[in-house]
């Protein structure tokens, strides 16, 4: 099991997620801050005839409704990777492990991450 709690960094600000849930194939570690910014990280396992790990991270806060602004809702974003591999293990983890990096050197490089999330392919 990932050590608790889990740290990311927010812009910047180091955040500490606890476990909220652990289980033999998923843990769930959650904070809220003092300004109502909630961060979930969820890791998870499906061991079938491929093998997949989920990793993600949501973030929700209390925004103004745009269209009643004297009302509060909840907003969300998320951001996950999904890494997909053969359950025989003709790919090993150390290549996995490649192609996970290769994928984020390359969101990382220049303003991908940023072209990318303002819809360019």
């Amino acid at each position: 099991m990932l050590a608790d709690p889990q740290s990311i960094t927010y812009n910047a600000v180091a955040k500490s997620l606890v476990a909220i849930s652990r289980g033999t194939d998923g843990s769930v570690y959650q904070v809220t801050d003092g300004s109502g910014q909630t961060f979930r990280l969820t890791v998870s396992h499906q061991y079938k005839s491929r093998n997949r790990t989920s990793v993600r991270l949501d973030f929700s806060k209390v925004v103004a409704d745009l269209l009643v602004p004297a009302n509060s809702i909840v907003a969300s974003a998320s951001a996950y990777l999904v890494i997909d591999q053969p359950a025989m293990k003709n790919i090993t983890d150390t290549e996995t492990g490649y192609l996970v990096t290769s994928l984020k050197d390359w969101l990382a490089t220049g303003t991908n991450i940023s072209k990318v999330i303002s819809g360019e392919t």
